[in-house]
């Protein structure tokens, strides 16, 4: 008997591998594990410090997210958190990091799910959680009129980071189907200005960027 469920294990590991490679949706569950929503998508309810959003996506898409400092109006500063695979925005030791970035860069906090996670619509894909993320600046830069952004990934999100960091500073967007937002200016800009010339003072300036990511369990 013994013998059977020792040569059953790799059999079953195998097929189990190759059912993965060949199924789109099991191997996005298995990357992105949305399934596993907790806290309850239902009793998601954002901390004091924060104010429930509802984020629009370039493809239709309705994402949940909190704003954490909202009405700290002593800073024009945001930051953009990108969680990690499982669960959403409303775990515990994510709940640390919203306080803790809010203190140490004196920012208001943009945490978003990602579609499948939390009560956003759709399904998780590489290229719709880089369409997340580009939601996400657009209402840091227009609706919060932020004038520096952080972008912070964690896990998953560092790729997530990586790629929307890569979209604002080249302007090329690196999966096809997304459009990346305005690219930010270089300090050298005013240079292109002919020295007759001057930046008009009402002219607005793209906000800075500033990108970072981190891997761990807390």
């Amino acid at each position: 008997m013994y013998f059977h469920l020792l040569t059953a294990c790799p059999l079953f590991l195998l097929v189990a591998l190759i059912s993965c490679l060949l199924s789109p949706t099991l191997r996005a569950h298995l990357v992105y594990c949305h399934w596993a929503t907790l806290p309850n998508r239902w009793t998601l309810r954002p901390p004091k410090a924060a104010v429930a959003l509802a984020l629009k996506t370039q493809d239709g898409c309705t994402l949940g997210a909190w704003l954490y400092g909202a009405k700290n109006e002593t800073t024009n500063a945001v930051l953009i958190y990108l969680h990690g695979n499982a669960g959403n925005r409303g775990q515990a030791r994510r709940l640390k990091y919203y306080q803790r970035f809010h203190t140490l860069f004196n920012a208001r906090v943009l945490a978003i799910d990602y579609r499948g996670f939390g009560e956003s619509t759709g399904r998780p894909s590489e290229k719709g959680l880089l369409m997340d993320a580009v939601a996400a600046w657009h209402y840091a830069q227009h609706e919060l009129q932020a004038t520096t952004i952080f972008i912070w990934g964690h896990s998953l999100g560092s790729g997530v980071a990586a790629l929307l960091a890569s979209c604002l500073t080249t302007h090329l967007s690196p999966l096809p189907g997304v459009s990346c937002p305005a690219a930010p200016p270089t300090p050298a800009d005013d240079e292109c200005i002919p020295p007759h010339q001057t930046r008009p003072p009402n002219a607005q300036r793209n906000p800075q960027v500033e990108s970072g990511g981190y891997h761990g369990g807390q």
